[in-house]
């Protein structure tokens, strides 16, 4: 399977032209290489001894990042539960990542990071540690920057470095109040923001791609603070554009003119931030 994967490219098809000005004369070869990509996937589910064989291949899969090809969820299903590999997890996988972030804020890279920070016996700190360092220390530029208002009720309002408004060409500044509201999905009326965080990336706008990443990150600071992980509940709170305080996650939680998602997403960083910054205000009265 992983020769086939690197055939094309061994007949003289460039890598770097799936997504160039000719991607269109590629488009069966690409959906050829997805096939295969959801095929090895499912061999990985739940199987060490596949995921491992993979595994000794993953030099040709991450050749294939951020080239148009799905790669992704299969990358994502060779470690999933599988401490084994999980413990090979290096600051220079992570700064793969980190590089294929500064090119694309793709949402997917986002959930797979969150992947690697629990398996079922619980969370990783090393690799919490290595992802807080990265993202939320030195590279935070690559995370949506937070702009909260508690005078009347609670605004909020983002914006992510390299995400457009189309008719301006500078970034976008989103008000999130104004995705609270219902979509009609083949005749259904859905949740909005939970229809962009399950429609096909193709379908979103600019501004719902934008929603989409913000609340992937939103997800991946929970991940980060399980099991009270001291330096990335540190990092996540002293982060002022985050806005991820306790009472700003309080105020975002409370406010009912916020789409319910996303309201939900700051509980699950107040379950994780609340016993931290409790101790840290005890130990100020001290």
């Amino acid at each position: 399977m992983v020769e086939g994967l690197q055939l094309p490219f061994k007949k003289g098809i460039p890598l770097d032209e799936l997504t160039g000005e000719n991607s269109d004369q590629y488009a069966k070869c690409v959906r050829l290489l997805n096939m295969q990509y959801r095929l090895l996937k499912q061999m990985c589910k739940a199987d060490l001894v596949n995921s491992r064989a993979l595994y000794a291949h993953l030099r040709v899969l991450r050749s294939h990042l951020g080239k148009g090809i799905l790669c992704t969820p299969t990358i994502k299903e060779i470690f999933a539960g599988k401490r084994e590999l999980l413990n090979h997890i290096d600051e220079e996988f992570i700064d793969h990542f980190v590089k294929l972030l500064q090119k694309d804020k793709a949402p997917q890279y986002i959930d797979f990071l969150m992947s690697l920070c629990i398996d079922k016996s619980g969370p990783l700190p090393k690799i919490q540690g290595m992802i807080a360092d990265r993202l939320l220390i030195h590279h935070s530029e690559l995370l949506p920057q937070v702009l909260l208002e508690t005078k009347q009720g609670t605004t909020m309002h983002l914006t992510i470095s390299g995400i457009k408004d189309p008719s301006t060409g500078k970034d976008i500044w989103l008000d999130l109040a104004q995705f609270k509201k219902t979509k009609e999905v083949r005749g259904r009326e859905q949740d909005y923001v939970g229809w962009i965080m399950n429609a096909t990336l193709s379908e979103l706008t600019p501004a719902e791609k934008a929603v989409r990443y913000f609340v992937r990150c939103s997800n991946l600071y929970g991940k980060l603070a399980t099991g009270r992980n001291q330096g990335s509940l540190k990092a996540l709170i002293s982060n002022r554009t985050l806005a991820l305080s306790y009472a700003q996650i309080l105020a975002v939680i409370s406010e009912p003119r916020l789409p319910y998602l996303i309201r939900a997403r700051h509980f699950l960083c107040f379950g994780s931030s609340a016993p931290f910054v409790i101790l840290q205000s005890n130990m100020r009265g001290r």
